[in-house]
């Protein structure tokens, strides 16, 4: 555990305090981040390369960039509501800037995702229609690098 703390300090992304690390150790319940049960960050990382293999590799390495520190929602239960998603779009294949996930609404024609971007604007995206990315907190990226640890 101690190298968990220690590569989650020294992680500029992350930046949070010994104190923050113990607190969420305590308040952590296993069903609460079922959906990265045996994540790993290269298994996240893996998983972002593979929805995007097949677009042109400087796309691709530009968008990974931009994806640091968020996972592939493949499935409507890893979604977490107020988090921040982003989404490619099938038909025009752009990296959308993405917005806070406020509601899933499902309807006859599919599953919506409604996010609220800057200023309260919102947007509704046909997740049938999309790859799409939440950003992982803090408290996530602690999990996944525990799991790291436990399977290595």
């Amino acid at each position: 555990m101690e190298d968990i703390f220690r590569q989650v300090q020294d992680d500029p992304d992350v930046q949070v305090s010994a104190e923050d690390i113990e607190q969420w150790m305590l308040e952590i319940d296993d069903s609460q981040y079922n959906y990265l049960e045996g994540k790993t960050p290269a298994i996240i990382e893996q998983e972002k390369q593979n929805v995007l293999q097949d677009y042109e590799p400087e796309i691709r390495d530009k968008w990974l960039v931009s994806l640091s520190m968020y996972r592939v929602v493949n499935d409507l239960r890893e979604l977490r509501m107020g988090h921040h998603c982003r989404w490619i779009v099938h038909k025009n294949n752009t990296l959308h800037k993405g917005g806070y996930l406020t509601k899933v609404d499902f309807r006859e024609k599919g599953t919506y995702l409604l996010c609220e971007l800057l200023k309260r604007f919102k947007m509704q995206v046909k997740m049938d229609e999309t790859v799409v990315f939440q950003k992982m907190t803090a408290e996530e990226w602690v999990v996944i690098m525990a799991n790291d640890t436990i399977g290595g």
